[in-house]
């Protein structure tokens, strides 16, 4: 680390596995490798968890040091599962990416240490005795909870980096922000100075200290976009700022709130987010066939408003002077008159 005195204690690997409590007895939990809790509670098959790389770990050291650790390769990662050779030469190239050696020297003592017995995690003052201010592995484990949604985003991050080259860039089309610059909050001049200038500028930086507005900008930029049939994305480090986003939303519009959804774990709330998008539908559909009906109603009224203005057309063409000042009725009825007359001859 940049800070001798610092001591960095992070596990290398992560095995993600799935542990269940008991819902008959007290303080139980099943540890399985091979299966998985759905939302509705659940326990279905699933393939093996494999064995990861702490990628956080990773980009804090490149970070921190510059310093780029290798990863697992995909021949380790082929089965889920890493052997004892494959850990011993995973460790011996991350240390010979930290520490002076050659990674066969650094092998001969991860051998040596990996067959000695599991002890507890040291103290930080004996781990920096030990290590001699190297970096150390020391073999043993943690057990807990952990979130690790931010690894998904820094592997996500590093495909993307690996094919920056491929993206066409002259070939990305920015539609416009809007098409009404005006928001559902309360703005004031700065603020609606950002939706107004993101019709013609692609990017906006928005930097303040905390209470000047900046989630009132982003509350008002998501309304703006969403009232003019806009997808709208909001990412952001910490689920506290998305939820003030949020919240704002609901107290603005209760509406366009229903159309906002917040995803904090991208596993734990796949199901709430699709039960969501399902009753929109749903909501969408049973308007829709309203809407149905609405629009025969008026169909039909102006067919029959057509059909009736036709008729009164052809009524007043027959009060119409045809010969010499008669109209058609005056000259049928005098048509009539005449062969009745004729009949009673």
């Amino acid at each position: 680390s940049k800070d001798p005195t610092k001591i960095i204690k992070a596990p290398l690997f992560i095995w993600a596995l799935d542990a269940i409590k008991s819902k008959n007895k007290v303080n139980e939990w099943t540890i399985f490798r091979n299966k998985t809790v759905q939302q509705n509670g659940n326990l279905v098959e699933t393939d093996i968890h494999g064995v990861s790389i702490n990628e956080v770990l990773l980009s804090f050291i490149k970070g921190e040091d510059d310093i780029l650790l290798p990863g697992l390769s995909a021949d380790v990662l082929d089965d889920l599962l890493v052997d004892q050779s494959e850990l011993l030469a995973a460790c011996s190239q991350v240390l010979s990416a930290l520490n002076t050696g050659s990674e066969l020297q650094h092998l001969e003592v991860l051998k040596n240490n990996f067959l000695t017995p599991i002890l507890a995690l040291p103290e930080a003052n004996s781990i920096d005795e030990i290590a001699n201010n190297k970096a150390y592995i020391h073999f043993g484990g943690v057990f807990g909870l952990f979130r690790t949604q931010k690894e998904s985003i820094i592997t996500d991050i590093g495909k993307l980096l690996e094919r920056f080259s491929e993206f066409e860039f002259d070939q990305l089309k920015v539609e416009s922000l809007s098409n009404t610059p005006f928001s559902a909050v309360n703005t004031d001049p700065a603020q609606q100075a950002i939706i107004t200038t993101l019709g013609s500028e692609n990017n906006q930086i928005i930097q303040g200290p905390p209470g000047t507005g900046k989630s009132q900008s982003l509350t008002a930029l998501v309304t703006n976009a969403l009232a003019n049939g806009l997808k709208c994305l909001v990412v952001c480090e910490k689920k506290t700022a998305l939820d003030v986003i949020k919240r704002n939303i609901e107290r603005t519009h209760n509406q366009m709130a229903q159309l906002v959804a917040v995803i904090d774990d991208v596993n734990e709330d796949r199901e709430s987010i699709v039960d969501s998008v399902r009753d929109r539908q749903n909501s969408l559909f049973a308007s829709q066939q309203t809407l149905q009906v609405i629009n025969h109603y008026k169909s039909d009224r102006e067919r029959l408003a057509a059909v009736t203005q036709t008729i009164n057309k052809q009524h007043l063409a027959l009060s119409e002077p045809v010969y010499n000042d008669h109209s058609w009725n005056e000259l049928v009825g005098r048509f009539l008159q005449l062969r009745r007359k004729f009949n009673e001859i």
